[in-house]
């Protein structure tokens, strides 16, 4: 049940991996479309999705069937998803670029919602399945593990295989030719672990809410007012704001300075890729027992100041002249190293930051007597999504702002447009983490208050 529970979020991973990392560089370099104009479409698209996961966190909450709650929305969504995403990695040719962008924002909003009403409630089931206090830390642990191990390897063969530069000159990121291959092989990964996650988690999910939804006659504006009032919620919301947007603007931005700054090929991003495996595995080590020895707001808050300073560091080493860029396999070798970390970093914040969302379900629960998992989790993702659209919408305007082109190849952009790429990327990552670190330390509750309040609960 727990492993299924973690597949669930591979699905994701694959998704999000080609939404946040290739996308942009997809329609901008290799159909030539203007990077501030495709990373408007991109934020556009998370903000539709946003405003969509309240209402399906509040219905799922409120379903009922012999299915239970949420698997009547996780089974319905797989084949519109698989659908979706290959379309939108296969655009007709000979579009103009007006009717470029309308498909690239069509079928990027119809990805997100038909994914979302499967994410939604497969997110918000950890609330239902694990009461426990550390036990949701540990399936967590196991689901960012799963998720990130798939997008990882969907990025691997993205870099790998359908993105090889070709003997004849051919292929490599900036060529269109690998992108609807790639497409299809995603569309048909997540919906095989859609399928997967649904049936694996059936059963335990019916019997641990075999009872009916309690929130079932309420309306969704109450609801929301509800979790209005819930202070731990509203600090893991604010922290969740800014480590959103790092999030947007350090994916979209990664291919570039992998192609860009570091000049790497195909084939070494593709081995690149595959250091935030160990990343994530450590993460899913570390976290549960780092979260039960120090409370978990204690050790998110470590993990935070690691990716404030990880991610920026090997960059402005760089600029420094203290990178081996003349060195091509120790240059590789180090940035492996540096991935892991920040990786390991951010990965482990999630895992806590997510297991501190679930603990104020009850929180809700004992002051209106009903649990609102899927509307929690969903309005988290609602504020997530909208601005993580707007970190991804800001790497645009930072790519125009240092003055890197649709136009330039790797070796030809001049070394002030990566100095003024860089310095405006690290500015940003540290005031954004170093805000969500600042909110997310007035997290109030601890292993003993979640105690006292499931006692408050009779459980």
């Amino acid at each position: 049940m727990r492993l299924a529970y973690g597949l669930g979020a591979g699905a994701f991973g694959i998704k999000d991996n080609g939404l946040s990392y290739l996308l942009l560089i997809f329609y901008n370099q290799a159909l030539g479309l203007p990077a501030s104009s495709v990373g408007l479409v991109i934020m556009l698209a998370l903000l539709v999705d946003a405003m969509t996961d309240p209402l399906i966190g509040h219905l799922s909450d409120s379903t009922g069937s012999r299915l239970g709650r949420r698997h009547p929305w996780m089974l319905g969504a797989i084949l519109p998803t698989a659908a979706a995403v290959a379309l939108l990695w296969n655009p007709p040719a000979g579009l103009g670029e007006a009717a470029l962008l309308g498909w690239c924002l069509g079928f990027t909003v119809l990805v997100r919602l038909c994914a979302g009403a499967f994410e939604v409630p497969n997110s918000a089931m950890v609330a239902e399945l694990a009461r426990d206090y550390h036990l949701r830390t540990r399936m967590l642990a196991l689901r960012q593990l799963c998720g990130w191990t798939c997008g990882i390897l969907a990025g691997m063969a993205a870099f790998g295989i359908f993105l090889a530069e070709r003997a004849d000159g051919g292929g490599g990121v900036t060529d269109p030719s690998g992108y609807g291959a790639y497409g299809i092989g995603a569309a048909a990964a997540i919906a095989a672990l859609m399928l997967v996650s649904s049936l694996g988690t059936l059963r335990p999910l019916r019997e641990a809410t075999r009872a009916g939804p309690a929130s079932a006659a309420r309306a969704i504006r109450p609801a929301l007012a509800a979790l209005g009032r819930n202070r731990p919620f509203l600090v893991v919301l604010g922290a969740g704001l800014f480590t959103a947007m790092t999030s947007g603007l350090s994916a979209a931005l990664n291919v570039y300075f992998n192609t860009f700054l570091w000049q790497l090929s195909p084939a070494r991003i593709s081995l690149l890729v595959s250091s935030a495996f160990f990343g994530a595995l450590l993460a899913a080590l570390l976290a549960p027992p780092l979260g039960a020895r120090f409370e978990k707001r204690g050790a998110a808050l470590v993990m935070l100041g690691v990716v404030a300073l990880a991610l920026p560091a090997p960059l402005l080493l760089r600029l420094a002249g203290l990178m081996p860029t003349d060195r091509p396999d120790l240059l590789l070798a180090i940035l492996y190293g540096t991935t892991v970390i920040q990786v390991t970093a951010a990965v482990g914040a999630a895992i806590l930051v997510g297991s501190m969302l679930a603990d104020t379900v009850e929180v809700t629960e004992l002051e209106t007597g009903h649990r609102a998992e899927g509307l929690t989790f969903a309005a988290y993702g609602f504020t997530n999504k909208a601005v993580s659209g707007v970190g991804v919408f800001a790497s645009g305007l930072v790519l125009a702002a240092a003055g890197l082109s649709d136009q330039m190849r790797p070796a030809e952009v001049p070394e002030a447009v990566l100095v003024r790429l860089v310095l405006l990327y690290a500015g940003l990552v540290v005031a954004l983490v170093g805000t969500a670190a600042l909110l997310l330390a007035r997290y109030p509750i601890t292993a003993a208050s979640h105690r006292r309040t499931l006692a408050a609960l009779g459980r």
